[in-house]
């Protein structure tokens, strides 16, 4: 039995089995393995939790690679093995993975300007986390809102997000949102222009809302409405903007990322 009282493991010669509820029985060995136990390996506190799928091979026929509840970790025989999570693991997913512009991970993540950072072969990445209300071990409960209670306004050193029920005129419980990234971040920017994306849950399960904009001016005042709540859901909404940056003298992508967990109730 593993520490948390719940998964179990095995110890074979040439690698380990974990298994879990959840994720069910996966193998993990090598330096991928090596580079999981420095990071806490299936602790509940730990960077990336059980193993979700086993060790593969990658289309290159070089290197190697184990999902995990939290991110993954991608060998190659140049750069040895490192944990991808977060907004930087969003990036480098969506631009191809170790075969797009970014190619594999050369170091771990690191600490840059407040955020977090990770050097690729070819490019680096900035990971930015607007903080708003999101459950967790920090954060239990999410924003709820009442008709006492109509607004919601964050602002940190990243960015600033605002949303809103309007009671009074809705009875299908519209929620307004509006998010602008940071002077700090806009100062560091090589472009003018940033790419944006949103999405959403209902009670863990995609609930179809979508907004999208390409190319809008670095100062966007990005905005939007989520219609058709259902009161004493459980909602997410999570949202991002990418845009190339020169940081610590490296230049390289952000990834500006806000998660907006809420409910809506009428009394």
């Amino acid at each position: 039995m593993n520490p948390d009282g719940v998964g179990r493991r095995q110890h074979f010669q040439g690698a380990d089995i974990y298994w879990n509820f959840a994720p069910g029985a996966h193998v993990i060995g090598g330096a991928i393995r090596d580079k999981w136990n420095t990071v806490g390996a299936e602790r509940n506190d730990s960077l990336l939790g059980y193993p979700t799928t086993d060790e593969m091979g990658l289309p290159d026929g070089q290197g190697r690679m184990n999902r995990f509840e939290r991110g993954v970790i991608y060998w190659s025989p140049a750069n040895g093995a490192h944990p991808i999570t977060g907004l930087i693991q969003d990036q480098w997913e969506r631009s191809g993975y170790e075969q797009g512009r970014f190619g594999y991970p050369i170091n771990d993540q690191y600490v840059m300007d407040g955020g977090v950072a990770q050097d690729f072969q070819r490019e680096t990445i900035f990971g930015f986390n607007v903080i708003v209300p999101i459950a967790g071990p920090q954060q239990p409960t999410e924003h709820i809102f009442t008709p006492h209670s109509q607004d919601f306004a964050g602002v940190d050193r990243y960015g600033a997000f605002d949303a809103g029920v309007d009671y009074d005129v809705s009875t299908t419980y519209k929620m307004y949102w509006s998010f602008v990234v940071a002077p700090q971040l806009r100062a560091i920017a090589t472009s003018n222009k940033m790419t944006c994306k949103a999405w959403g849950l209902q009670d863990g399960r995609a609930s179809g809302y979508h907004d999208n904009h390409v190319d809008v001016p670095m100062d966007y005042g990005w905005h939007s409405t989520i219609p058709e709540h259902t009161p004493g859901s459980n909602y997410l909404l999570a949202g991002n903007c990418n845009f190339p940056v020169n940081a610590g003298g490296k230049n390289g992508e952000a990834n500006v990322g806000f998660r907006f967990q809420y409910e809506i109730w009428t009394d």
